[in-house]
């Protein structure tokens, strides 16, 4: 996350109590109700209204030393922005009366216009001269009102030096807590939205990840500049409790959801959440510093939030574990929700401060006057009127919401965002009047914004698709399994959010030496050139497929962004007008939420239809026909075998005769062949899974039972509407249908008489079929059917809708009720069921018709010519090119985005005749042809990786020990380490020794515990002498093997991704726009930063 945002995606930095460019106390420019007021500046001399300064003194060596540290840490504070400074209006006024300042309270609401220009002095700076006023930043700043909201009641009476209380370093505490929370998530969870091959992912598409991230950004930035207001009014630790609630309900609500709106409403969820944390907290911890320690204080808060952005991706890769799965994205979620409950205990000791609100206020003037607050800006006197200020604010909302949502209707959103806007703008006395300076401010950091924040949101995908790592993952393989992992092109990776951790580090090590350099140049400027350098590391990281040159640009894009982050918000804090620095502090989340906010949508627009390497692949087979059919030929059909008939134009119970024929043998041995294809098959496994579950379950029997008579009724709808077409023939037009009959027979007469006596049969079959199935679902319905009659093996593609019930988690099903009720040590392993479904349901007929269907779409070419004839139909019909490929390519042929790029890499992969001799040099003890291609495939290491990883091996201790004790090396490694544990296993196993007693257990229950000694051990196994524990390990089918075996030899995952890169170049289509836009802010910010040498009070 950005340095500026690192606690949070709203907030303010907290003023500064010292001149940042002399480094001493300056004069005040309050206006003129404050002339007779004393104040004292952290280091300056009191002064009036008519200050003088002192002569200065000859500093010390050891005084500029301590100059420079201090001017330091004030640049690296303003880093975080301090959002408690937006509402700060209530609390100004209770702080100012603790300061002895009544006056300037009681004018808080409606401050008095600036004085006219005296002396030379800019507006609202009497008495100041040009040179003077020249001489320093701003005349506004920061030794204005708001520098109560950085100091407590109980802070102002401390004495100076006085170190940090409890409060203070619990409150840090809660920080880290939430952040280490966001923080895991907000890192890795693009590719949990969209990334087309993330196992257990939502697998949605990138318009989708745009549409969540935009809202995630607009809540979470622009709330805060109502709920400080709240926080202010009803207290900070109460607000706090009902934050952290909202954010524990998020985490929870994500890893309960698995689909578009459950995630969606949790990711809303948390972004309301953190928009009400992060005001409370704030405003908690500036009323327990002083002022004499909030430069510190807020130094030592902004680096336990930047800690926490390190430290959270580095846990977030060892929860997910490797490879990722459904259950490591649950884990991870509730983990956050873990974190984040930790704050409610740490509350438990906090005692709220007083925020100085008026605690008699309600809910409606607090949220009316945030409004004037926020738009106080562009007021002349007056308010907003109590009826057509919210009238007109609600429509403008709606008129963006319409802009945004329903695109088709953007000309009404605008309609009435304008007239929103022109009511809200009619106040009640005063005037409104259009000030365009600080909007075109606020304007190029939109755009900045926008660029700058897809190296968070839009790169994790990138780079999982398109860069390789695999130099520097290597050189790292022998350190923590975190730094590296196998990605989709069979090469070891770096995960992307190590990568990108870079950023955080980088912020973490250096950002006091940059900022302190930054110090040292006009704000304008600095922040040109920050803007320049982190435009440069979006261009370097974008457009190159190394993991090294990606380090570099984000090398460069860091130190852009520590050089801009602070700056901006200096900025504001400099040009603020006397009273409206807390005002103008909060105007900086409007930028990040137009900038994130937008710019998350056309980043998914932008990647679904240039970037994404699965929308690439498809529309790379729309280009090639000749691909088409093998790449259908290679994907797995084991849930839609529906599909496949339907394709090949056969029906469903011919299947098993046809295959028999490709086969060439008997019924009995065809259905033994086919049990051995797919014996050890996933696809097939949870088939069989879904027939026990349901027979087993009498609450999934019966919605088995519903759903098949809802089938029957639809069947039945299509049946009868076919008999009425048949009985009721349309008219052919023109007479071409007849001279078709006539043509066809040679003679008009009989032609006619034929086609009558098929149009008679197909509406005599389609009734007799209807009644039969009428008669089915009547005795469904009366209950007088077995599980077993209703023949539910033809309908395992749909059996997943009926018990609602996802193939993903339909095996833990099955195995948790075979186990109810065994003991721990006598429970039954994974490869013992396996064996027992397949004893059960092996031999029924419409299993291995199930069986056979995906033979003819795997192992023959009926399929593959079927798809690519349909495919050359549908290019034909649409003049050579589809209008929609990626839509088109999926419906004719059943290949969606998760199976799009291994389905093209198989279909460049390796010929029959290259895999027919690579098996020629596999020898296997006592095995066939079959049994050389797992043997071939467990030796590569990372198909291999992949298949052990994947693995609960407490739940498979058998296999494990029949892999191990079948290999004298692979047993001698694994019993010379089984005692080795690492500073991970030791703590882990410290906590369980906590909760839950210790049990004696065997060698192998201890290895099935240490995933890393199990991949060692088999990774010296010889696979030729064990092809059938190969074959088990795998999961693969026979066919799926020889698919994957042409992959491997072909190395095709890698030369299809530089195809596609080569072809379609993504770096250049998703990052060159959005450099364009860096580079567009930059040059308007170099514009602006001349003219506002013009401007006295823009100039800073």
């Amino acid at each position: 996350m950005p340095a500026a945002n690192r606690a949070g995606s709203a907030g303010s930095v907290p003023p500064s109590w010292r001149h940042h460019s002399s480094g001493v106390g300056g004069p005040s420019c309050h206006s003129a109700d404050l002339s007779q007021k004393r104040y004292t500046s952290q280091t300056g001399p009191d002064f009036t209204r008519r200050w003088t300064a002192p002569a200065p003194a000859a500093p010390s060596f050891w005084h500029r030393t301590c100059g420079r540290l201090r001017r330091a840490a004030d640049s690296c504070t303003k880093i975080y922005r301090f959002r408690h400074a937006l509402l700060a209006s209530p609390t100004r006024q209770a702080v100012a009366v603790k300061w002895g300042n009544r006056e300037y309270a009681s004018r808080q609401r409606r401050p008095a216009s600036p004085p006219p220009r005296r002396g030379g002095g800019r507006a609202g700076c009497p008495g100041v001269r040009p040179a003077a006023a020249a001489a320093r930043p701003s005349c506004g700043s920061p030794m204005t009102a708001t520098h109560a909201t950085t100091t407590s009641a109980a802070g102002a009476a401390e004495a100076p030096g006085k170190p940090f209380g409890r409060p203070f370093w619990m409150l840090n505490s809660i920080e880290m807590f939430e952040r280490l929370a966001y923080f895991g998530i907000r890192s890795v969870v693009p590719l949990y939205i969209m990334q087309a091959t993330e196992p257990g992912g939502l697998h949605l598409t990138a318009v989708h990840k745009g549409w969540i991230y935009m809202w995630w950004a607009i809540l979470q930035s622009w709330l805060p500049m109502f709920t400080g207001g709240i926080a202010d009014r009803y207290g900070y630790k109460r607000v706090l409790v009902g934050a952290i609630s909202a954010n524990v309900l998020g985490y929870l609500m994500m890893a309960a959801f698995h689909n578009y709106f459950g995630f969606f409403a949790g990711i809303l969820v948390l972004a309301t959440g953190t928009a009400f944390f992060k005001p409370a907290l704030q405003g908690s911890i500036a009323q327990n510093l002083s002022k004499e320690n909030s430069s510190v204080g807020w130094g030592v808060f902004y680096w336990v939030v930047n800690v926490g952005a390190v430290m959270a991706p580095v846990f977030a890769t060892i929860i997910l574990g490797k490879p990722h799965s459904e259950e490591g994205w649950r884990n991870l979620f509730i983990a956050s929700a873990a974190y984040t409950a930790c704050n409610l205990l740490l509350l438990l000791t906090f005692t709220d401060v007083p925020s100085g609100a008026d605690k008699t206020e309600s809910l409606k003037r607090v949220f009316a006057r945030t409004v004037e607050n926020i738009w106080y800006y562009w007021f002349r006197g007056g308010t907003l009127h109590p009826v057509r200020g919210p009238l007109g604010i609600i429509t403008s909302i709606v008129g963006v919401v319409i802009i945004v949502g329903f695109s088709a209707y953007w000309h009404v959103g605008l309609f009435l965002f304008l007239a929103g806007a022109h009511i809200a703008t009619w106040l009640e006395g005063g005037q409104f009047q259009w000030q365009l300076r600080l909007p075109a401010f606020l304007a190029i950091m939109s755009c900045f914004w926008m660029m700058m924040y897809q190296l968070w949101d839009l790169h994790p995908n990138f780079i999982t698709d398109w860069v390789d790592s695999s130099a520097a993952a290597e050189s790292l393989k022998g350190s923590l399994g975190i730094w590296w992992e196998y990605g989709d092109r069979g090469l070891l990776q770096v995960p992307q959010q190590i990568l990108l951790n870079l950023n955080a580090a980088l912020i973490v090590a250096i950002v006091i030496p940059v900022s302190w350099a930054a110090a040292k140049m006009r704000t304008l400027s600095a922040m040109l050139v920050g803007m320049s350098v982190a435009t440069l590391g979006i261009v370097v990281a974008g457009l190159t497929q190394s993991g090294w040159i990606l380090l570099l640009g984000i090398v460069f894009f860091s130190l852009g962004e520590m050089w801009t982050g602070p700056k901006k918000n200096e900025y504001l804090g400099l040009i603020a007008p006397p009273g409206k620095k807390g005002l103008y502090l909060g105007y900086v989340n409007i930028p990040v939420g137009i900038g994130v906010g937008f710019g998350s949508m056309i980043a998914g627009l932008v990647y679904d239809n240039y970037g994404e390497k699965a929308t690439l692949a498809l529309k790379d087979l729309a280009a090639n026909p000749a691909l088409v059919g093998k790449a259908a030929q290679a994907a797995d059909w084991s849930d839609a075998l529906d599909d496949v008939a339907t394709r090949l134009g056969i029906n469903r119970d011919d299947a098993f005769e046809l295959a028999q024929q490709r086969l060439g043998v008997s019924a009995d041995a065809a259905a033994e062949t086919l049990r051995r294809y797919y014996m050890a098959d996933a696809g097939q496994i949870v088939n069989l899974a879904y027939l026990h579950l349901i027979e087993n379950d009498p609450d999934l029997a019966l919605k088995a039972r519903l759903g098949l008579m809802q089938d029957i009724s639809s069947r039945v709808q299509d049946l009868e509407k076919t008999a009425h077409k048949a009985a009721h023939p349309e008219k052919p037009k023109d007479g071409a249908d007849s001279e078709g009959a006539a043509a066809e027979v040679g003679d008009p007469a009989r032609g006619a008489e034929k086609q009558a006596e098929e149009e008679s049969a197909r509406r005599r079959s389609a009734t007799a079929a209807a009644a039969d199935l009428r008669q089915v679902a009547a005795r469904i319905e009366a209950d007088d059917m077995s599980i077993d009659a209703l023949h539910l093996p033809r309908y395992v593609g749909k059996l997943a809708d009926w018990t609602e019930k996802k193939r993903s988690e339909v095996f833990d099903l099955v195995r948790d009720q075979v186990n109810d009720g065994r003991e721990e040590n006598n429970k039954i392993d994974d490869e013992a069921i396996i064996d027992d479904l397949w004893r059960r349901y092996g031999q029924d007929a419409q299993v291995v018709n199930n069986l056979a269907l995906e033979y003819l779409a795997q192992a023959t070419l009926l399929l593959s010519e079927a798809v690519a004839q349909d495919v050359a139909d549908a290019l034909h019909d649409a003049e050579g090119e589809f209008d929609d490929p990626v839509k088109e390519i999926e419906e004719l042929t059943g290949i969606d985005r998760t199976r799009s790029f291994r389905s093209l890499a198989a279909a460049r992969g390796a010929s029959d005749d290259q895999i027919d001799a690579a098996l020629a040099q596999v020898t296997v003890a006592g095995g066939d042809g079959d049994d050389r291609l797992f043997a071939y495939l467990a030796a590569r290491p990372h198909i291999r990786f992949q298949a052990v990883a994947r693995r609960d091996w407490s739940r498979d201790v058998a296999l494990l020990e029949v892999m191990i004790e079948g290999d004298i090396d692979a047993k001698k490694l694994a019993e010379a380490k089984i005692d080795d544990k690492s500073l991970w296993d030791v703590t882990v196993g410290a906590l369980l020794a906590m909760f839950q007693e210790q049990k004696a257990q065997t060698f192998y229950q201890r290895l099935a515990e240490k995933q890393d000694l199990i991949q060692a051990a088999l990774a010296e196994k010889d696979w030729t002498r064990a092809p059938e524990q190969a074959r088990r390990l795998l999961r693969w089918s026979v066919p799926e093997a020889r698919t994957q075996m042409a992959i491997e030899i072909a190395n095709s995952p890698l030369s299809t991704t530089q195809l596609l890169w080569d072809k379609y170049h993504p770096q250049y289509k998703v990052w060159l726009p959005f450099a364009a836009i860096g580079v567009l802010a930059a040059i308007a910010l170099a514009i602006f930063g001349q003219l506002a040498k013009r401007w006295a009070d823009m100039n800073a």
